[in-house]
């Protein structure tokens, strides 16, 4: 692995760890610069993270949300860290930019339910569901307000939750994005959170998002998304809000382009510019792009990138 100018652990709390841990035992043995990517939001970090003066290993440290540096603080020099978001797949984009139906009717969901107004939530990792149905409870006067969870293996008691569908043994790819385009809202409670895909796949949808209150939320929307703090009280009304707003077409068409255009200025082109010029070109010793490109034809790899399996 010397022949290469440097290592990107794009998991790091793993084996990135290990790696910089034999740097600092053993110093004077050649290194390539070693490049780490965190996904975890900092309280999750701080239980990974178990000796972080580990840390001061890497040459460069990527973030995909700007609070978790609060963690990195004291770990870590701040030149060291950089925050530059997850990409989005441009066929991605380009897919949801079509003008297809907006509301297609998706075969997961139920017949009794094609009228309704939906408000959609995708995915587990990190979601405050208590929150939903608290908030779903504040929602039930409301009978033309139905949430819909998609989702894996979650354990809810909906009994009380009638105005709650949930679709959880996960759905068809062309399914999940008809329930996109269907929807008249996405909502996204969370406990915690950095980078989060479905709130990048809501977006180069155009759905208007409405998601309790946290700093990578902001950062991905670049403050397109509604927020309130994590209290079902105010998130009911800014849903009942949101939805008011934006049965006015102009309203809701105008939000829409704004999202799918932050959507676009994340696309993987777009990031991995920015990761090659941000992070791999500086750890470089002065080399341009251009001589970096040249040198492919003389070396195999300019850079690797490491994940766990």
């Amino acid at each position: 692995a010397e022949r290469y100018d440097m290592r990107h652990f794009v998991d790091a709390v793993h084996t990135g760890l290990l790696r910089a841990l034999t740097r600092l035992r053993f110093p004077a043995v050649p290194s390539p610069r070693l490049i780490a990517t965190f996904h975890q939001p900092k309280a999750i970090l701080e239980e990974l993270v178990a000796e972080p003066s580990w840390l001061r290993a890497f040459d460069a440290i990527h973030l995909l949300a700007p609070d978790q540096a609060d963690y990195l603080a004291g770990h870590a020099e701040s030149k060291k860290i950089l925050c530059i978001p997850l990409g989005i797949a441009q066929n991605q984009i380009d897919a949801n930019a079509r003008d297809l139906p907006t509301n297609p009717i998706p075969e997961a969901l139920p017949a009794h339910l094609s009228d309704k107004t939906l408000v959609l939530t995708v995915g587990a990792w990190l979601r405050d569901f208590d929150q939903l149905l608290e908030t779903a409870k504040l929602l039930e006067s409301r009978e033309n307000i139905v949430l819909v969870i998609v989702s894996k293996n979650l354990e809810l008691d909906l009994e009380s939750a009638a105005n709650v569908h949930l679709l959880n043994q996960g759905v068809s790819e062309a399914d999940l994005q008809a329930l996109y385009r269907r929807a008249a809202l996405f909502f996204l409670p969370l406990r915690d959170g950095a980078a989060n895909t479905a709130l990048l796949d809501a977006m180069t949808h155009g759905l208007p998002i409405v998601s309790t209150d946290i700093p990578a939320v902001d950062f991905y929307s670049a403050g397109l998304a509604s927020t309130a703090p994590g209290d079902p009280i105010a998130l009911a009304a800014l849903i009942e809000k949101t939805l008011e707003e934006h049965r006015d077409s102009k309203c809701r068409e105008d939000l829409s382009q704004a999202l799918r255009k932050r959507a676009a200025s994340l696309s993987w082109e777009r990031v991995a510019h920015r990761m090659f010029e941000q992070l791999y070109l500086p750890l470089l010793e002065g080399r341009t792009l251009s001589e970096v490109i040249q040198r492919q034809t003389d070396t195999p790899v300019v850079h690797a990138m490491e994940t766990n399996a």
